[in-house]
């Protein structure tokens, strides 16, 4: 049976959210994509406007996703169906119980 290979930018029927972190997963730009936009061209827009600043892609974002780097700084551009606002944050830390003090 041959693979088959998962095309996250085929899928339009829920918003998205495009966003720019560092290699911590912290947070710099966030911006929300509406449902039923076309996500290569809103990925591609992107990769244009980075590519503007100076910052070149790393692959072809075919993915969903891009590496870029600018000198010795790198940058993941990410569409995603998940709204960041609504998480706990960088790394796996929502999955603890919050302090009380």
């Amino acid at each position: 049976m041959p693979r088959q290979r998962c095309d996250p930018l085929a899928e339009f029927h829920r918003p998205h959210w495009l966003t720019v972190s560092d290699l911590h997963r912290n947070l710099i730009t966030c911006e929300g994509v509406p449902a039923g936009s076309n996500l290569r061209t809103v990925l591609s827009e992107a990769m244009a406007a980075q590519a503007a600043d100076g910052w070149q892609p790393e692959n072809d974002g075919a993915y969903g996703f891009v590496f870029i780097a600018r000198g010795a700084e790198r940058r993941l551009v990410n569409l995603s169906p998940a709204d960041p606002a609504s998480c706990g944050g960088p790394g796996h830390g929502f999955l603890a119980a919050p302090a009380t003090i």
